[in-house]
């Protein structure tokens, strides 16, 4: 019981630090309107998760818009 215990505080502690962790990689990071970055689906790899892809049709012929891929081994379907 008390290992167990053990964990889910480490597990609190650890989630803790990475939320701050991330917040100020957040308020450091240079951010532009134009950037924008996609990720494939973690299970149907080449696919676009489906909120992911609306918004990527919706930008993906202004060429003022840096496109980032993230791959999961395949290529997007178009």
């Amino acid at each position: 019981m008390d290992a167990d215990w053990m964990i889910l505080m480490m597990m609190g502690i650890y989630s803790r630090w990475l939320r701050a962790l991330w917040g100020i990689l957040d308020l450091v990071s240079r951010k532009e309107a134009a950037w924008w970055a996609f990720s494939t689906h973690h299970i149907r790899t080449g696919e676009f998760i489906e909120n992911q892809r609306a918004v990527f049709e919706s930008i993906k012929a202004d060429p003022q818009n840096q496109k980032n891929y993230f791959l999961s081994g395949k290529t997007v379907k178009s």
